[in-house]
């Protein structure tokens, strides 16, 4: 990632507060299913395949299905191939 963009998000309260829960109210956050997926995106993404394998269940505990799941691990693959969805 550009590393101007990544500053420029790290710096966004709003973003980093949405995607952590907010700073008082857990509440104001991304749901955990959502959050799984995410970070399963971003893990496939950076090939790390321990921490794929770790936030899998975290998902499917947080009400993912396996279709869901899946498809989350096809999103980036399908884009650096340069496909779509």
């Amino acid at each position: 990632m550009n590393s101007a963009i990544y500053e420029e998000i790290s710096k966004s309260d709003t973003f980093v507060n949405q995607f952590r829960g907010g700073k008082n109210n857990p509440e104001e956050g991304l749901d955990a299913k959502t959050k799984q997926l995410v970070y399963i995106a971003m893990k496939v993404v950076t090939d790390d395949k321990n921490a794929v394998k770790y936030h899998v269940p975290m998902a499917k505990s947080a009400g993912a299905t396996r279709e869901e799941i899946k498809f989350d691990v096809s999103l980036p693959v399908n884009s650096v191939l340069g496909g779509t969805i």
